[in-house]
This record gives C-alpha cells, sequence and structure tokens, in this order.
C-alpha cells in the first residue's frame, strides 16, 4: 500500500474503558496496515496517540472508523487528524449521542409503547449493521398515531450536553447539526445556541394532530450528511474543518473533515469518570 497520507489518532481513556479495548485497537491498526511504525505516546494521564499512515485520509478512516464505532460500549472516545491540522475554521455535529445524551428515536419509542424493538433496530443502525435510511423509515413507521404532543414534550426536554456552551466557545467559529433525526430537534437546539448557523434533518408527516408514521421529505442519509459538508465547505470558503459524531451513518461526513471526533454522548453520560467535549476540543486547542 502507497502510504503517503498521515495522520494521529487520540485516544481518550477512561475508567470504563479497559486497557484490553486499547489493546484491541492496536491490534486492529495492524490488521488494516495503518501502523505508521514510528513513534507513540503511551497511555498517559487517560490519552494515548498513535501515528498513522494510509493511501488517503478517505482509505484510513472508511477502514478505521466502522472497527471503533462497532466497539460500543467500550469505545473510547477518539480524535482523527493530519500531523499538520491547524485551528477549525468551521464546525459540523450530528445530534443523536453526540451534541444530546440519548437517541431521539428511542426515546419517542418508549413514549408510543413499552416494546424494546425501536432500541434495538436502533442499536442495530449505529453500529451499521443496518442501513440508516431503510431504517429509519422503519422506525418512523413504529411511531404511527404517536401524538405531536410527545415530540413537542421531547424537543423542550432534549437532554444537552452539560458543556455545549464551552464546546461552541472553545471552537468560536460557525457550526452546523447535521443530522438524519427529525429537523425539529435540530431546529430547537439552534435557537438555544446561536453558534449553529444551520440545520439538516427531515419532518414527519402529521395529520389531526398525529404522526402518520411517514416523512413528509426525504431521508438524511450518510452520503447527504458528506454532501452538506461539502456544500457549506464551498460556500465559506474554508479548508480547516471539524465533525463530530458516534455512529456508522456519521462515518462518511467524519471522513470530509480535517478533524474528526468519534464521540459517544451516552456513554460519557452513564459513565463513573466523564470524558467531557470540552476537554477533547481544549486539548485541540492547545488548552
Amino acid at each position: 500500500m502507497n502510504k503517503a497520507y498521515n495522520e494521529d489518532i487520540h485516544l481518550y481513556i477512561n475508567n470504563d474503558v479497559s486497557s484490553h479495548t486499547v489493546a484491541i485497537f492496536e491490534r486492529t491498526v495492524v490488521e488494516l496496515d495503518l501502523w505508521d511504525g514510528c513513534t507513540y505516546e503511551p497511555l498517559v494521564r487517560g490519552k494515548a496517540t498513535y501515528r498513522l499512515a494510509s493511501s488517503s485520509r478517505h482509505a484510513l478512516r472508511t477502514a478505521l472508523l466502522p472497527r471503533l464505532i462497532a466497539l460500543q460500549g467500550q469505545q473510547p472516545v477518539c480524535v482523527l487528524r493530519p500531523v499538520d491540522a491547524s485551528k477549525p475554521q468551521v464546525a459540523f455535529f450530528d445530534l443523536d449521542n453526540t451534541l444530546i445524551a440519548t437517541e431521539l428515536m428511542v426515546e419517542l419509542g418508549m413514549r408510543q409503547c413499552a416494546d424494546d424493538t425501536m432500541r434495538r433496530l436502533t442499536l442495530m443502525t449505529m453500529s451499521g449493521a443496518v442501513p440508516f435510511s431503510e431504517s429509519f423509515i422503519c422506525r418512523v413507521a413504529m411511531l404511527t398515531g404517536l401524538p405531536v404532543s410527545e415530540l413537542d414534550a421531547l424537543t423542550q426536554d432534549m437532554p444537552v450536553i452539560p458543556d455545549l456552551a464551552q464546546v461552541l466557545s472553545l471552537l468560536n467559529c460557525s457550526s452546523y447539526i447535521v443530522s438524519g433525526a427529525f429537523r425539529c430537534f435540530s431546529e430547537a437546539l439552534a435557537h438555544r445556541y446561536p453558534a449553529f448557523c444551520g440545520v439538516t434533518g427531515t419532518s414527519p408527516e402529521i395529520i389531526g394532530g398525529r404522526l402518520t408514521g411517514r416523512l413528509s421529505d426525504a431521508v438524511v442519509g450518510p452520503e447527504d450528511k458528506a454532501a452538506y459538508v461539502r456544500q457549506i465547505s464551498a460556500r465559506c470558503g474554508v479548508e480547516n474543518r471539524l465533525a463530530v459524531g458516534d455512529g456508522a451513518n456519521d462515518v462518511p461526513m467524519l471522513c470530509e473533515t480535517e478533524t474528526a471526533i468519534l464521540y459517544n454522548a451516552s456513554a460519557q453520560a452513564q459513565s463513573t469518570a466523564p470524558i467531557l467535549l470540552s476537554r477533547v476540543i481544549a486539548s485541540l486547542m492547545g488548552g
């Protein structure tokens, strides 16, 4: 393999991620032939850094990110960035499990019925076992008959990560919510945090105050999220970009930007020693 491209990966490890997970990561890197063969910083104060190499950023991340996402509960916070990366000029964020510590479709499913099907299908989708668009249409159908008041209530009660204001302040740049979830959730969060300049999402069809189980527009799939990143980047004329996501549907977006952060907010919220996203951002900004 031509290994003309290099980037560093930083692993942030807390008490809930065992050293065994770090060993799995190292074996995976060797197995995928991404090891640079030179220096790396061992685990010190909860962070380890490795130098990786591949033919391109896209090749490296499309090979590695799905394997890291598959670790799920044992997934460390991961930052991938080129060796010479500079301060981001624009930032893109997934919504579910990234800016908020839950999966919104699971929350809506719980309000609709006590069945565990929604949760299981959502987990399979985020791990990449089920295609996102196919899964989303199926999950929307499960919400048939849900009162729109439940949608409105969840919009008001989303468990936003506690340090979001600090994250946006540290970045100090235009930011965007790039989500495949219902657009109303992203719009509500953007209204609360003016640093967000735009959002993506889709809308459920509502008739007579209840969800019909259908969508009123197209699903925002993984490639759509990547296309949105390219569109905004071209419009703003920027080259140094950052993206944060947690699931398989975020991989194309995470391959687009110079800095990519794999961050599962739900896992951190449940941790006895959570890693705040602001800590990761501060480290990148030299703080």
